[in-house]
């Protein structure tokens, strides 16, 4: 048995035009719009560069919680803003740490360091939807 290839389950995240939300760095998404291949498959990634002082604006996924793992960069601030009469959560992440976003919850993330910062963000949704909040 000979191996192949599906061109179909395989992206490059580091060459994708920037498709979020980020000031200051890059977005790039595997979810059903840019890999078809994941219909019915539940889950997206997106890789979020962010360059010294960059952010990714606040924003909220309506169809999807997110996992967020720092691949690196020692001072990234999370931001979470519960629903309506909860709590602000701000935490510093450091390299190698994760954490977990609700779905719908409004969130950012900062890197607050002089190098660039790398994270991974995976969805439960392969169309988790971004509403960017913007000024």
């Amino acid at each position: 048995m000979s191996a192949s290839s599906n061109k179909d389950s395989v992206i490059d995240l580091f060459n994708l035009k920037n498709q979020g939300s980020a000031a200051g760095g890059t977005v790039g998404r595997m979810n059903l719009k840019t890999l078809p291949s994941l219909d019915r498959q539940k889950m997206a990634v997106t890789l979020i560069l962010l360059e010294p002082c960059g952010i990714n604006l606040p924003h909220t996924h309506p169809r999807a919680a997110e996992g967020l793992y720092v691949v690196s960069g020692d001072k990234v601030l999370l931001g979470v803003i519960e629903e309506n009469g909860s709590k602000v959560i701000l935490n510093n992440l450091h390299k190698g740490e994760a954490t977990f976003v609700p779905q719908c919850a409004i969130h950012f993330e900062q890197n607050l360091q002089c190098e660039p910062a790398v994270l991974i963000a995976a969805n439960n949704n392969e169309d988790p939807g971004t509403l960017t909040i913007e000024s």
